[in-house]
C-alpha cells in the first residue's frame, strides 16, 4: 500500500530521540517537584512509542533487505 510507505517515512527515529524522550521521562519521574501523575505518564506513552516506531525501522529494514541480518 503506497500510503503505508509514505508514513513511514514520515516517522523516522534516531536514537538521539529516544534518548532524550527516556531522560524527560525520568526527570519527571524522579523529579523532586510535584510533577503531575499525567506528565509522567504521557512522557513514559511517548518514550513507548519512539521505541515502536524504532522496532517497526528496524523490522522494515530487514524486510526490506529480504530478511538478512548482515
Amino acid at each position: 500500500m503506497e500510503d503505508d510507505d509514505d508514513a513511514r517515512e514520515l516517522l523516522r527515529v534516531t536514537p538521539a530521540e529516544i534518548r532524550a524522550a527516556r531522560q524527560a521521562w525520568l526527570d519527571a519521574r524522579d523529579s523532586d517537584d510535584d510533577v503531575p501523575q499525567s506528565r509522567v505518564h504521557m512522557l513514559f506513552e511517548y518514550y513507548r512509542f519512539l521505541i515502536s516506531v524504532e522496532a517497526r525501522q528496524i523490522a522494515d529494514g530487514l524486510h526490506d533487505a529480504g530478511g538478512q541480518t548482515s
